[in-house]
């Protein structure tokens, strides 16, 4: 197995790579690559459907916070079947983690609960509030997955979303520095003993909450 770890410009991309695709080494080949925001997989990536690939932005990041999210809600006591999470940011990244932790948790679960019920537990919010699928805009594609159809009203103040919610876990990646003020973790904190908090967006000037932070 070769790994090839892409930092990539697309319109150069072609012209190593593609010969790589259509080789006879192409079966033993894993590629690891981080686009730029917003911007699709390479061209190559995107025709191949079986070539074994890995997205730094979304997987990678998905692995790390799916680690830290199993292990903290092991030191709350708190069963990952049983695990509320409320994502702030609903992008590419953030719906790639929480992805990665509906598949772990249902994988942790043994059967005992699916993906879908997995994914039930996470509630993803944008820039226009709680995705549901009432609140009457056309979803992209990527967040329909998330969208709420059970009846959970449609609220834009993170803090009523909390309060709704009682999440053990709130997940930044909205990269709006400061989104987590004081209202919004005490409210956190009424709900949970132990809450998780994960402030993911960088550089540090985005980051939704800091260390420093009272």
């Amino acid at each position: 197995m070769f790994l090839f770890s892409l930092f990539f410009v697309s319109r150069f991309f072609g012209l190593f790579f593609d010969p790589l695709f259509s080789s006879e080494l192409s079966p033993f080949l894993l590629f690891s690559f981080c686009p730029p925001p917003k911007h699709p997989p390479p061209p190559p990536l995107q025709k191949k459907k079986k070539q074994l690939c890995f997205n730094d932005d979304i997987q990678g990041t998905g692995a790390v916070v799916c680690s830290g999210f199993l292990n903290g809600v092991r030191a709350q006591g708190t069963p990952a079947s049983e695990a509320r999470v409320v994502f702030y940011g609903a992008g590419s990244s953030a719906v790639g983690v929480a992805e990665t932790i509906a598949a772990a948790v249902a994988d942790d679960a043994g059967g005992r609960i699916t993906i879908e019920q997995a994914r039930a537990a996470i509630f993803m919010v944008d820039s226009k509030g709680l995705i549901t699928t009432t609140r009457g805009d056309a979803l992209p594609q990527h967040k329909v997955a998330f969208a709420r159809g059970d009846g959970t009203p449609d609220m834009t103040d993170l803090v009523e979303i909390v309060r709704h919610v009682r999440p053990h876990a709130l997940v930044g990646l909205s990269g709006q520095g400061g989104a987590f003020t004081e209202p919004v973790l005490r409210e956190l904190a009424r709900h949970q003993e132990r809450p998780l908090v994960f402030p993911l967006s960088n550089p540090t000037s985005c980051a939704e909450v800091t260390a420093g932070e009272r």
